[in-house]
């Protein structure tokens, strides 16, 4: 199938503080990559941590293990060991102390191999032809305990001593997933005969819980405190329980998963959460102390087969079909550190959100006086009352146990006063009567026909009247004007008449 390279930061994981969001619920998304390694044919059934957040992986389609470091790139120019031809390997095991061990169903014999990751170097157990290996598990005393197709358990001990027939299940078993507890007791997943069966560091059997027809059990994984946790694959579901009870007690809890989910892997981290591979969903879900119900983690591009956690804190998912290893960060993580832009007396509206696994909580042991957290939602209220630069903690917790811890900081600024516009006065129009004026004037003039006399000069002031003060001098001038040139005409229309 075709994948596209993934790495997952949604929007609604990175921590987003910005005047005007909206608060929502707070479900973490984890930054997942994926695939963080892809190789052709690999098809890879197990993933065995190493050092600095690196990891082995077991590629069935290649025959071989490869090392790569935390950023998915291969260690070295060459693979780590070479299995034999055709092994079709199936389970690998770490013992702490330099070796892997691979359990090879296919090829010329079954066989179980211990590979020095150093050098390469491979040591054989071979198998007769009915024991077809299927799983591995390794004791607190390095003793590796092998589930095989007929029904039996082989223990391989640290001095390379083989007890083929070391537990001999009953027909039909069919075992599967394999753990081992503190005490060195060995418990199986038979998925033939849905039960769990208990094997003791003598090797004694007995039936430890029967499950009932339709469970199908298949991966295995137990906490330090001895809580055993059963995947089964066709009811998809997972079953817990408390291996201090005798045996048939019933389960401590049963977790429903969605239909078809087809639970196999498990995997158990430090604060004992559960990690399960649904390989018909292709998804990967957790089951967290307290809580019924699992919660959904993240989809995988393809069916996820083998878990392992690495030492930077990352669930890797092997997945076979896809011929890929996927990562997912187990981390909270708070996203930035500022908030704004913030003004006195501006309402403010922001919402925190972190990338994580399962729900997230939010705290601060020094929130500001005027800022409200809702711890659920994220969702950061209030209006700030001072100008100035000030900071806070913020906390986020995930369901699972991560936290974070972030110095928030941010810069409130002054109100903006807007200034009262002065109005303009409204003006004065005409009803008002101007002052007498004052001053002293002289002038000159003839009479007499055809003379025209000159108006007199004056100084002075006159009081506002809001009206133009020439106009009436203006008309009074025009009238004598006219009355002068009539009289002027008259007086020429006498003399006329006279000469004649």
């Amino acid at each position: 199938m075709n994948r596209i390279p993934l790495i997952a930061v949604p929007a609604l994981c990175a921590l987003l503080l910005v005047g005007g969001a909206s608060a929502s619920a707070v479900t973490g998304t984890p930054v997942v990559t994926d695939p963080l390694v892809t190789l052709a044919g690999s098809a890879p059934t197990a993933v065995v941590p190493a050092a600095n957040g690196g990891f082995f992986a077991l590629n069935s389609g290649l025959d071989s293990v490869i090392e790569y470091n935390a950023a998915g790139q291969q260690v070295g120019a060459k693979a780590t060991a070479l299995l034999p031809v055709g092994s079709k390997s199936s389970a690998m095991v770490s013992d702490l102390f330099g070796s892997l061990y691979v359990a090879n169903p296919g090829g010329a014999k079954p066989s179980v191999s211990r590979v020095d990751i150093k050098t390469g170097a491979i040591t054989p157990f071979s198998l007769p032809a009915a024991d077809v290996p299927v799983s591995l598990a390794i004791s607190s005393t390095r003793d590796v305990f092998v589930t095989k197709k007929n029904d039996e358990v082989t223990r391989i001990t640290p001095a390379d001593v083989v007890t083929l027939a070391f537990a001999k299940l009953p027909a039909g078993s069919d075992p599967r997933g394999v753990v081992t507890d503190a005490a060195g007791n060995v418990y199986t997943a038979n998925h033939g005969s849905n039960t769990i069966s208990k094997i003791t560091p003598m090797g004694d059997v007995s039936v430890y819980a029967t499950l009932g027809a339709g469970a199908g059990p298949t991966g295995l994984a137990i906490t330090p405190k001895g809580i055993l946790w059963v995947s089964d694959e066709v009811s998809d579901t997972v079953l817990s329980f408390d291996t201090s009870k005798p045996a048939n007690t019933p389960p401590l809890g049963t977790f429903n998963l969605p239909p078809a989910a087809h639970p196999v892997a498990l995997r158990v981290d430090e604060f004992d959460n559960l990690f399960v591979a649904d390989s018909g969903t292709n998804a990967i879900s957790v089951i967290v102390p307290g809580n019924p119900k699992p919660q959904p983690v993240t989809g995988v591009s393809s069916s996820p087969v083998a878990l392992a956690i690495s030492s930077d804190n990352k669930l890797l998912v092997a997945s076979k079909d896809g011929n890929a290893i996927s990562s997912i960060s187990l981390e909270t993580k708070i996203g930035t550190s500022t908030i704004g832009p913030l003004t006195v007396g501006t309402a403010f509206a922001g919402t925190a959100t972190a990338t994580g696994v399962g729900d997230i909580t939010f705290s601060s042991p020094d929130l500001p006086a005027w800022l409200k957290l809702d711890p659920s939602t994220g969702a950061l209220t209030g209006t700030p009352t001072a100008s100035g630069a000030s900071s806070f903690t913020l906390r986020a917790l995930s369901s699972v146990g991560r936290s974070d811890a972030r110095t928030v900081t941010f810069d409130v600024a002054a109100a903006v006063v807007t200034p009262t516009p002065t109005p303009t006065p409204a003006p004065t129009t005409g009803g008002g009567t101007g002052g007498q004026g004052a001053g002293t004037g002289s002038g000159s003039g003839s009479s007499g026909p055809g003379s025209a006399g000159s108006g007199g000069h004056g100084t002075g002031s006159l009081a506002s009247t809001g009206a133009d003060d020439v106009a009436p001098w203006g008309l009074a001038g025009s009238v004598l004007t006219f009355l002068g040139l009539g009289a002027l005409v008259l007086s020429s229309r006498r003399r006329a008449r006279s000469e004649a």
